[in-house]
């Protein structure tokens, strides 16, 4: 209400002032019911951005799980494919070592034995 309409409700007998009274009262209420609410509306809007932030987090999240698995996965194929690589290099080292020292065996027995001959 306008004051002006409040003033003619009141009117001028004594228990106007107790009217205005409870009537500011009243306002008062209305004040801080209104502060209330005004609140109330902020806190759901800081309760909408944390919720939106949430969920671009838990994407992002999600993307790190996934690129930290695929990344695993790479580096594992590489290791495997290098310690074959490396394996199979050992192998067929070791297999032309054993080879050039039967070989080199092989000719010392025989330059022994045509040495033994020669005599």
């Amino acid at each position: 209400m306008a004051d002006g309409s409040r003033d003619k409700l009141l009117g001028s007998g004594g228990t106007g002032y107790q009217i205005r009274d409870t009537m500011d009262q009243v306002d008062q209420v209305k004040g801080i019911m209104r502060k209330n609410i005004d609140t109330v509306l902020e806190r759901d809007s800081k309760i909408q951005n944390l919720n939106e932030r949430s969920d671009a987090l838990q994407v992002g999240a999600n993307q790190f799980l996934q690129t930290g698995t695929q990344l695993k996965r790479k580096m594992w194929w590489k290791n495997i494919k290098f310690y074959d690589c490396y394996w199979s290099c050992g192998c067929h080292c070791s297999r032309y070592s054993d080879w050039s020292y039967s070989n080199s065996k092989q000719r010392r027995k025989k330059a022994i034995n045509e040495a033994k001959l020669k005599l």
